[in-house]
């Protein structure tokens, strides 16, 4: 019962301690054979940006869609722009299938604000 409240504590918004269970479980998938893929969301979305720019964004999304887990650090730091968010939902469902963790100070009930009213799927939960 401790460990499972110490777990808890851990895992709140804002305890900072996310980032290191994330990377936690990435090693211990990458030893069970898994491929692993750690990257700030901040940095992921720059670099989808720049597959705009260049037109290598279809390459560059097939890359992080090929890893078993892709681990996105720091998700919800601030709002999205509509680019963003498109990038972001057409990586997730390319991804289908294959595991994502994301790690966030933000309470999941807090990320709704972070998308822009036409990105979001009409009807889904606020």
């Amino acid at each position: 019962m401790a460990a499972r409240r110490r777990v808890r504590r851990a895992l709140r918004p804002g305890r900072g301690r996310q980032t290191h269970i994330s990377q936690g479980l990435g090693h211990l998938a990458i030893r069970q054979g898994a491929e692993v893929r750690f990257l700030k969301t901040s940095r992921l979305l720059a670099d989808l940006a720049g597959g705009h720019a260049d037109r290598t964004w279809d390459k560059r999304l097939r890359e992080l869609t090929r890893p078993d887990i892709l681990v996105l650090d720091d998700f919800g730091m601030r709002e999205l722009t509509t680019t963003q968010a498109d990038d972001l939902y057409e990586l997730i469902t390319e991804r289908a299938g294959r595991s994502l963790i994301l790690t966030s100070n933000r309470a999941p009930q807090d990320w709704y604000p972070l998308f822009h009213a036409e990105t979001t799927v009409e009807g889904c939960p606020r």
